[in-house]
């Protein structure tokens, strides 16, 4: 009887936002899929992510090469551009997302960057706080640019990272002895903006940050 690796990628769109799921389940460490690509299409969208995605099963590390071309809808000239950082909220147990619950040793993961690239420049994230003025929550983040992106122009951005999969909680992570994994708000992403002014929040676990409306294109490897 032949085995299978089942991927599944989950977009789920309320009016015009988006959120992107992976869930992989493994049945034999044998089993391979080369790749699956899944693409939206909304011309209209804030941004377009694409990704190259490798998933090791083994030594369980997630590792993700993402380009973001990010269109300035708005009527002002932008100098920074700000990015949510969803998987640095399991980093310690005094991130706004950990403070409504445990996170063990085996819980523990977070970002780890190879290259950030901007418009072919390297480039440098700049951790900031929000309101609660936290000094343990590196969710997020900018990006300070050499030229401001005026109306209607475009920006391309190239992450380079990995992070070590965690045991599961909170729908992130690998389950032991299930044989699969899932990753919920796995991807780095643009803030939304909204009414003149940048969202500007860390991620907490009683609800979810705005999200713009975007295209996402996605190849995973294993």
């Amino acid at each position: 009887m032949k085995k299978y690796l089942f991927v599944i990628i989950l977009v789920s769109i309320i009016g015009l936002l988006a959120k992107v799921n992976l869930y992989v389940t493994q049945s034999s460490k044998n089993s391979v899929i080369d790749s699956l690509e899944s693409r939206i299409n909304d011309s209209t969208g804030a941004s377009e992510y694409n990704f190259l995605i490798k998933v090791d099963t083994q030594k369980k590390i997630f590792k993700v090469r993402q380009e973001i071309i990010w269109r300035n809808i708005t009527n002002q000239d932008l100098k920074t551009i700000y990015l949510y950082l969803p998987v640095n909220a399991f980093q310690n147990n005094k991130t706004e997302f950990a403070k409504n619950f445990t996170l063990n040793d085996e819980n523990y993961t977070g970002l780890k960057f190879n290259e950030i690239l901007v418009n072919g420049t390297q480039s440098k994230l700049k951790f900031i706080k929000d309101t609660r003025e936290s000094n343990y929550d590196k969710t997020l983040a900018k990006i300070d640019l050499e030229k401001a992106i005026n109306p209607k122009e475009s920006s391309r951005i190239i992450l380079d990272y990995f992070f070590v999969i965690p045991k599961s909680i909170k729908s992130f992570g690998y389950e032991p002895g299930e044989n699969y994994f899932v990753f919920d708000n796995f991807y780095v992403r643009i803030a939304a903006f909204e009414n003149g002014n940048w969202v500007l929040n860390q991620v907490h676990s009683y609800s979810d940050q705005p999200k713009s409306s975007s295209n996402f294109s996605a190849k995973i490897e294993f």
